[in-house]
């Protein structure tokens, strides 16, 4: 028993010190605890083992005591004290906190923990079996034979305290410079750059989840990635990225291509040291993709490495429509749209359970087959020194615009500010408002219905809300002596296109009204499509005519039913595609706006005061983003406040 302690315990101590001092935390602590339970280990598996071997096994001749067990105690007593003193020492300070060597050397403790280097020799339960070592020699076999017992003694763990002392004197110095951190940081890197697959989408389309996960190990590692990764983007040097997450790194390079209809990317992996690809693929191991410029490369190097980021160049760009990825002689190829087709299925599953009409089917084949497709007109500059606007205009212009509200709309700011970006006064207007009378909608020249879901449409999109304007005397008359004008324009968005729509304010002359329906998909559609502007008569619009541009949905009910063939009516923007998704909402003749047929009230169910800068834009072409301060839509409220401005003469 006191062999296997002897031998266990100094690895113990050396493994204990070795990984304490590199995570940075205090020994004392963890070896008190390694030695009460590994010790108390240690003897119950020898009581444990010796009870088999004398229940199993006869011994030999040699090994069976001639005296009785009591008889070679009561001589040999002395041979216990060590072993006893240690077990107590170690009981009373890992078991009772009960520090009795503290007490009898704690002088010499505190002096050997000022030195870093022999800070181990400090811990108390080493400095216990030191004590107890120097407590055998008071033994007279011992003490007559020190010389050979320490020689030996020597020779059997001359290994083990070349290990320790070299661990300690390693440790001590890293320490004593200050770099003990680095030492923990070093470590925590390699452990953080090994790649692993647990509960990663791959494991788990095996139907497997696996017991070692990817994880953040060094917090500050990672802030400064990210950091670095911001600097690069701030600074315009990045072309396209995309982080490394559900699916791997395979699935990240796919998905940058899938974002456009062509191109591929040629991959090498050579400079991975992981060699298993399917671990380098797959593994969602925190990282980035990013794709920079090659004259911006020696920059893009500098910053990274001045961060103390690592990275590694994996591939370029190719005109072939697949992903090529080579590892070490061997080529792998990944069809693009083939893998595409893949990624998009689990959604077209999912996509039948919600979507009614077909319409999953329609957007499993089209999606793909529709890529937003933009056109500027010429004229157009995306400054707004074109249109002569000051953000920091706080003076009143005079031309005075109104926007609607009723319980449940939701766009008023947005609105609110593209209206005041190109010139007018806006000023708030709710319905109780127009029904008690407080507001008659005289002093403005534009009226403007926002989006939302007025009424929570529980009556239908809208409905309650036309059923406020048609039930009470005061806002109706205010509405009827608006429209009676001829200075005014009026604008429906979403909501309040559906309100427009709704009270028959953009084709009054017409028997059969038009009706706003729920999408053909009988599902809420938000995304960012594209539509097109036909030449068309109408003041908001008429000067896009022939563009193509991109805008925000969002609607339940958007679907424009209408009775007539579409020559009667002033259509003046379509959804660039008939088929769904393009048309998000199965539109008759694609109809995204309706204006009237003198061309002075719009109703538009997408959201034009959501688009007027490239940065709400979910795409904006590459060469412009950069440059243009607003997008074509501004121009469609700078034409209403120019139109009001004729008509009033307040130039």
């Amino acid at each position: 028993m006191g062999a296997e302690l002897g031998s266990i315990m100094p690895p113990v101590t050396q493994s204990v010190f070795l990984s304490a001092s590199l995570v940075n935390v205090d020994p004392d602590a963890v070896v008190n605890v390694a030695y009460f339970t590994v010790g108390g280990a240690g003897i119950l598996t020898c009581l444990y083992v010796a009870f088999l071997f004398v229940k199993t096994k006869s011994l030999p001749e040699d090994l069976i005591p001639k005296e009785k067990v009591m008889s070679i105690l009561k001589k040999d007593w002395m041979t216990l004290i060590p072993l006893t003193v240690l077990i107590v020492l170690v009981v009373l300070r890992a078991g009772f906190n009960i520090d009795l060597v503290t007490m009898a050397i704690g002088p010499l403790l505190n002096m050997l923990s000022g030195v870093k280097i022999l800070k181990g020799l400090s811990n108390l339960i080493v400095a216990s079996i030191i004590i107890v070592t120097l407590l055998s020699f008071c033994h007279p076999k011992v003490y007559k034979q020190g010389w050979d017992v320490l020689k030996t003694g020597l020779k059997n763990v001359k290994t083990s305290i070349g290990i320790s002392c070299s661990c300690g004197l390693m440790l001590g110095a890293f320490y004593a410079a200050g770099q003990i951190e680095a030492v923990k940081e070093f470590a925590l890197r390699l452990n953080a750059s090994v790649l692993k697959l647990g509960g990663s989408a791959f494991a788990q389309s095996l139907g497997k989840v696996g017991d070692e996960v990817p994880c953040v190990q060094d917090a500050e590692y990672f802030r400064d990635a990210f950091l670095a990764v911001q600097e690069l983007i701030n600074k315009g040097l990045v072309l396209a990225g995309h982080d490394i997450s559900a699916g791997g790194l395979i699935t990240t390079l796919l998905e940058m291509c899938f974002a456009n209809v062509e191109g591929g990317m040629e991959i090498n992996l050579d400079k991975m040291k992981e060699q298993d690809l399917i671990k380098i693929l797959f593994a969602e191991n925190p990282g980035i993709v990013i794709q920079i410029s090659n004259k911006h490369k020696e920059e893009v190097k500098k910053i990274l490495e001045d961060a103390g980021v690592g990275y590694i160049k994996i591939g370029t760009p190719t005109d072939e429509r697949h992903i090529l990825v080579s590892k070490d002689d061997a080529t792998y190829q990944f069809g693009v749209d083939y893998m595409r087709d893949v990624w998009y299925s689990s959604s077209y599953l999912l996509d039948r359970k919600q979507s009614m009409n077909g319409c999953a089917k329609k957007r499993f084949e089209n999606y793909k087959m529709q890529p937003l497709d933009l056109v500027f007109r010429p004229e157009f500059k995306g400054k707004l020194s074109q249109y002569n606007l000051d953000p920091n205009r706080r003076t009143p212009t005079g031309i005075r615009a109104a926007i609607i509200r009723e319980k449940g709309t939701n766009g008023e700011r947005e609105m609110a500010y593209s209206l005041y970006l190109a010139g007018f006064d806006v000023k708030d207007v709710t319905m109780t408002d127009l029904i008690s009378g407080r507001e008659t909608l005289e002093d403005v020249n534009m009226v403007v219905y926002c989006g939302g879901f007025s009424n929570s449409d529980v009556l239908g999109s809208a409905k309650g809300w036309a059923g406020a304007f048609l039930f009470n005397p005061k806002a109706k008359e205010a509405l009827d002596k608006f429209y009676a004008r001829e200075d005014t324009l009026s604008l429906g968005v979403c909501n309040g296109c559906q309100l427009m729509m709704e009270l028959g304010l953009i084709t009054p002359d017409h028997e059969k009204k038009g009706k706003m329906l729920h999408n053909d998909s009988h599902k809420f559609e938000s995304t960012f499509i594209g539509l097109t502007i036909p030449t068309n008569r109408s003041v908001m619009f008429g000067s896009l005519s022939g563009s193509k541009l991109g805008i925000w949905v969002a609607h339940g009910e958007g679907k424009f039913s209408l009775p007539y063939d579409e020559d009667r009516y002033n259509v003046v923007a379509k959804y660039t595609y008939d088929e769904y998704p393009g048309n998000p909402n199965g539109s008759d003749y694609s109809v995204a706006a309706l204006a009237s047929a003198d061309g002075r009230h719009l109703a538009i169910m997408p959201h034009l005061e959501r688009s007027i800068f490239p940065w709400q834009n979910g795409y904006y072409p590459e060469n412009r983003i950069h440059n243009d301060e607003v997008t074509p839509w501004i121009e469609a409220f700078v034409n209403a406040r120019k139109w009001v401005e004729e008509k009033t003469n307040k130039r």
